[in-house]
């Protein structure tokens, strides 16, 4: 491992953890996600995804993993409910979205 390899493990550490942190104190489910929140999702799994793939393409083997690696601690430290309140408290455009009422199904009239 040379001095570049170490020096773009670290950056890449550090931006990917952030992602995974941003990534993470988005809701799960698929009802409380806002359109913007969607937007900027897929953006950010299509930009960790470029970013690994760029990485083993440049045989940055360690570089890679400590990206996949810190995706997942990022994810992981926002699970945590104290960080959630925190960075929900700290950011409103993660908070979910506010459920809205079913509509109700017409049922046929019995004759």
């Amino acid at each position: 491992m040379n001095t570049t390899e170490l020096i773009v493990s670290i950056v890449v550490g550090i931006g990917c953890c952030a992602l995974g942190m941003f990534l993470g104190s988005m809701p799960l489910k698929r009802d409380q996600i806002t359109e913007e929140q969607n937007k900027y999702q897929q953006l950010g799994g299509l930009l960790a995804c470029g970013l690994v793939v760029i990485l083993m393409l440049l045989s940055m083997d360690i570089a890679s993993w400590v990206a996949i690696a810190a995706l997942a601690v990022g994810v992981g430290i926002c699970r945590i409910p104290a960080v959630r309140r925190w960075l929900l408290a700290q950011f409103p455009m993660l908070k979910p979205a506010e459920p809205q009422s079913p509509l109700r199904k017409a049922k046929p009239k019995k004759r």
